[in-house]
């Protein structure tokens, strides 16, 4: 897609080929005329991140018409738009095209990314992740659209993902990259078989956790929710709003030591629950309490202290991290935040103890894997030396191995911090290996 192509540390070279029946375009230092034609209508793109690639101030409608919008008059633009929005099964089209994307959910912010590949009827559709932080319930539904969208139009598909057993059911043939080189390649169905890269083997491979649960919890409660309500404000109509409940009367309780699971579906409310026991969000109605004092009626002082003892590691470091800052400059804010510099005078020997490269230090956010963002996240949050960490789907990006080893992670310094945890997650599956409790929150629209 030529998307490097002002990125001034990207090596690029070999040959890409575009071919049609009627032309040959070679992609790698492609004319700008020459990648406006592939990318108008030959080559369509869906990104695994809608935070990244919406823009938050612009409504869906204008958004998804983009590609269009230079061969449609104004009303034809809007029905084609609308029309495609209906394809990807989002209800009430009218109402979304007025939307901005904060007002979506993450299922529907997930069809938007498709209808924007897609309305333009491409020949070939990149897809990167597109499930990676949806539920179980609802990857299905979004592959299920994808498949039949892309049938629909006898459009190509190349599917970027870690999750092997979602994509062998779609796929027909599998190519596996590690370190920007192939490892294996061949059909679906001899790859699953008869894998025979240590890659290949690793990605098919479960994992199993059990240390957590050999951990002893304490019977003091650290924090709770009392009568906890949250409801959004959205768009109902051009002027109006209407109030759309998430949570409703719920009571959590966390112990001292405890590993708490938190499971719901997407939309269910699950990061608006973190986000209010961490202090970032004032709940409609109902209290947070912190070793039994209210956290909504403390002194600022109080809070400031309160912010460092409960940490929470959200799902997209991308977002968390501050883009133009590299590793170095992001522990030393939260350093000098904390006070702590006599403590970490030796940021070399404290990133070894989260597995990570001394180079992470010069790298910004997008310069690093996954893996390492949210590794560098978690040694920024334990600066603070906290009481509680509230992780927020940390794992839902990460291909297999790299889960097994932020867990690894997050079980030692647990162990080493007298940490309390709350993980919160979509995949019942794994949470329930490792948490000593878990709450299921359902949906409540």
């Amino acid at each position: 897609m030529g998307l490097f192509e002002n990125v001034s540390n990207a090596n690029q070279s070999g040959s890409i080929t575009y071919r049609d029946e009627d032309s040959k375009i070679e992609l790698v230092n492609a004319s700008i005329d020459n990648m406006k034609v592939i990318r108008k209508n030959r080559i369509g793109l869906v990104f695994q991140q809608s935070s990244q690639v919406l823009n938050p101030s612009h409504k869906i409608g204008v958004q998804v018409g983009e590609r269009i919008k230079e061969s449609n008059s104004k009303n034809s633009l809007k029905q084609k738009v609308l029309d495609c929005l209906i394809e990807v099964e989002l209800d009430h089209p009218e109402i979304i095209y007025n939307k901005y994307p904060h007002e979506l959910s993450g299922g529907q912010l997930q069809r938007v990314l498709i209808a924007i590949g897609i309305i333009a009827k491409p020949e070939l559709l990149l897809i990167d992740e597109p499930t990676s932080a949806l539920d179980a319930e609802l990857k299905i539904k979004i592959m299920d659209l994808i498949k039949r969208l892309c049938s629909k139009y006898n459009v190509s598909v190349l599917l970027v993902s870690h999750n092997m057993h979602l994509i062998s059911d779609y796929s027909h043939y599998i190519i596996v990259i590690d370190d920007g080189v192939i490892q294996e390649y061949g059909s679906t169905q001899q790859l699953l078989s008869n894998p025979q890269s240590d890659v290949t083997k690793l990605l098919l491979r479960k994992n199993t956790f059990k240390e957590a649960k050999q951990q002893e919890v304490g019977t003091s409660v650290i924090i709770e929710t009392k009568n906890l309500s949250h409801s959004f404000k959205i768009q109902n109509g051009i002027i109006s709003k209407k109030s759309m409940p998430v949570l409703k009367d719920l009571n959590v309780q966390l112990f001292e030591g405890e590993f708490l699971g938190v499971v719901g579906k997407s939309g269910s409310g699950k990061s608006t629950l973190g986000k209010i026991m961490a202090g970032l969000l004032q709940p409609t109605y109902g209290d947070v309490l912190f070793k039994g004092h209210s956290i909504f009626e403390m002194s600022n002082n109080e809070f400031d202290i309160y912010n460092k003892t409960v940490q929470i590691i959200f799902q997209d470091p991308l977002s968390s991290l501050t883009p133009h800052r590299n590793g170095k400059e992001v522990l030393e804010e939260a350093i000098n935040i904390a006070n702590a510099q006599a403590q970490f005078s030796d940021l070399q020997s404290y990133l070894s103890q989260f597995s990570l490269p001394e180079d992470i230090l010069s790298k910004t956010p997008k310069q690093m894997s996954g893996g390492q963002r949210q590794r560098l996240a978690i040694a920024r949050a334990l600066i603070f030396n906290p009481q509680v960490l509230i992780c927020d789907e940390i794992l839902s990006s990460l291909d297999t191995p790299v889960q097994a080893n932020i867990m690894s992670l997050i079980f030692e310094m647990k162990r080493l911090n007298e940490l309390s945890v709350i993980f919160i997650s979509h995949d019942i599956a794994l949470i329930e290996q490792f948490s000593n409790r878990i709450i299921e929150i359902e949906n409540l629209h």
